[in-house]
């Protein structure tokens, strides 16, 4: 496949969108916080309470956190990994399984185990285990191939599993002596993490109309895509008379997008409503035209509000 991907400041965020032969498929914008999802802090337990299986924390200047744990005293220091971010009702809420994720591979400290991606063909996950099982037999942390290891060089798939374990090995350890607060990884940028989750097989072309989104994607994506798929480039767009969003219709696929109308390359169509309590989808074949023998859908959707590596 020759997609293509586009990123770009819209408005106050950044905006990904993932577009094939046919039009956009895939948009989300990334907006910035203070709390990036992903980040670990050495985080204060305050208050231990067994009742619902939870404690609470301090995650620095007296701010607190959820945590869905009760294994650690009142007052211990632990290193803590963001996991959702808070809202006006709702602490952040934190885990104690710290993961780190890079193109081809995940690395947790909560197990030992070595997995692959179920996203793979049968095919391909017993030809992963095939290659890999012998590097990874002895884990000291969990392992899990995503997606994309399934075309990539073994070598760059295991190099990358032993930076991330060298990252985690920093992390543990800074935990001991930091103090409350103190951030001890980070992901800057989320956006960034969603392209590395990208079937990068198929991106024939990343490009954006800004030259620290350049920068950013050509010191810290650029080699990783091209691993993968050597004929893929990096595009730095500059043209006063057609600006980046018009020449890819983003305004428009954006307002398709939110519409309450979806239509599908199938001929079909969904019907989205949102109300305080749910989103109501309706599926529609486009096919039937009596009203009586149409079949829909509904679903009840939770609605939630709406990051390389650093160690600090």
């Amino acid at each position: 496949m020759n997609n293509t991907i586009v990123i770009t400041r819209y408005h106050d965020a950044i905006l990904y969108m993932l577009q094939d032969e046919h039009g956009p498929v895939e948009l989300k914008m990334f907006f910035d916080s203070d709390e990036v999802i992903g980040s670990i802090y050495v985080c204060e337990i305050k208050d231990v309470k067994p009742g619902i299986g939870a404690s609470f924390i301090n995650y620095g200047k007296d701010q607190n956190g959820y945590l869905n744990s009760t294994a650690y005293k009142s007052g211990t220091l632990v290193p803590l990994q963001l996991k959702k971010a808070g809202t006006q009702d709702k602490a952040p809420v934190f885990t104690d399984e710290l993961s780190i994720a890079g193109i081809y591979t995940v690395l947790t400290n909560a197990n030992r185990e070595f997995r692959i991606s179920a996203k793979l063909s049968g095919e391909k996950r017993n030809r992963l285990k095939k290659d890999y099982s012998s590097f990874f037999s002895d884990l000291e942390y969990g392992v899990t191939l995503r997606t994309n290891s399934a075309d990539a060089p073994l070598k760059e798939v295991i190099r990358e599993a032993d930076d991330l374990a060298g990252i985690l090995d920093d992390i543990l350890t800074a935990a001991k002596t930091r103090t409350i607060g103190n951030i001890l990884y980070s992901q800057p940028h989320e956006w960034l993490k969603y392209c590395m989750g990208t079937d990068l097989k198929s991106i024939i072309k990343v490009v954006t109309d800004d030259s620290d989104i350049f920068k950013v994607l050509e010191a810290s994506f650029l080699n990783s895509l091209r691993s993968v798929n050597p004929e893929a480039y990096l595009s730095l767009y500059s043209d006063n008379m057609l600006p980046l969003d018009k020449l890819y219709s983003i305004g428009s696929a954006l307002k398709n997008a939110s519409g309450k109308k979806i239509n599908l390359r199938s001929g079909g169509f969904l019907y989205i409503e949102r109300t305080e309590a749910l989103t109501a989808i309706d599926v529609n074949t486009g096919k039937q035209t009596d009203k009586r023998k149409k079949k829909k859908l509904f679903i009840s959707v939770i609605l939630k509000q709406p990051k390389k590596y650093a160690v600090s």
